[in-house]
C-alpha cells in the first residue's frame, strides 16, 4: 500500500484509480464478505490479483519504459477486500494505485490511456479513475453524456471496460443492490 498511503486523500494533484477483475465466481462472492474470515480465500485471492498486477505491469513495461513522470510513476498494488461493518463495506480485493503528476496533466492522461489499454487487453478487467477534481472523464465528454447524469450523481458510475469509457445507469442500481 506504498502508493496509495503515499498521497493523502486531500493531497491535490493526484489521480487515483482502481481495476477489478474477473475471478472465479465464487471467490467474487467470498472476496467482499468471507475472505477477512477466511485466511486461505483472501490468501488465494491476493494470489490472483497479483497475478494480474505482474501481467498489467509487464504489457504497459514497453510503453512506461523511459517515460519520466512529474513525480510518481503509475504503480498498482493489490488491496484487500472490505470487511463488512466498514466504511467501505463490501468493496471486493481488487488492484488500485496513486499517482501524484503536480503540474503535469499528461501523466494524468497517459495513466488514463494505460488502464483503458489495460481493460482492452485483458478481458474481464474494469478500471476507474478520479482525481480531486472527481470524475474528470465526465468533463471531457460532456457534450455527450445524458441529461441525468450530474457531478452530484456521477460517483462510481464512470468505467473503463473493454477500452471503452462506460457510464452506468442509474436503473442499474436496483441490479446491483449493495454495490450501487
Amino acid at each position: 500500500m506504498e502508493a496509495i498511503s503515499r498521497a493523502s486523500a486531500s493531497e491535490p494533484d493526484c489521480a487515483r484509480y482502481q481495476i477489478f477483475g474477473t475471478l472465479p465466481s465464487d471467490a467474487v462472492a467470498r472476496s467482499s464478505r468471507e475472505s477477512a474470515a477466511d485466511p486461505d480465500d483472501a490468501a488465494s485471492i491476493a494470489e490472483a490479483l497479483e497475478a494480474t498486477r505482474a501481467a498489467c505491469m509487464s504489457h504497459l513495461e514497453p510503453h512506461v519504459e523511459g517515460y519520466i513522470w512529474q513525480k510518481d510513476p503509475f504503480q498498482l498494488e493489490v488491496v484487500a477486500a472490505t470487511p463488512p461493518g466498514t466504511s467501505r463495506s463490501g468493496t471486493p480485493a481488487h488492484l488500485a494505485g496513486v499517482t501524484r503528476f503536480g503540474d503535469n496533466v499528461e501523466d494524468e492522461w497517459f495513466i488514463v490511456w494505460m488502464l483503458r489499454e489495460l481493460t482492452r487487453a485483458f478481458k474481464g478487467l474494469v478500471a476507474r479513475v478520479w482525481d480531486d477534481d472527481g470524475e474528470f472523464l465526465l468533463i471531457e465528454t460532456a457534450f455527450y453524456l445524458p441529461k441525468w447524469l450530474k457531478p452530484e450523481t456521477a460517483a462510481n458510475r464512470v468505467w473503463l471496460c473493454g477500452g471503452e469509457m462506460r457510464v452506468v445507469p442509474p436503473e442499474a442500481d436496483a441490479r446491483l443492490g449493495a454495490w450501487a
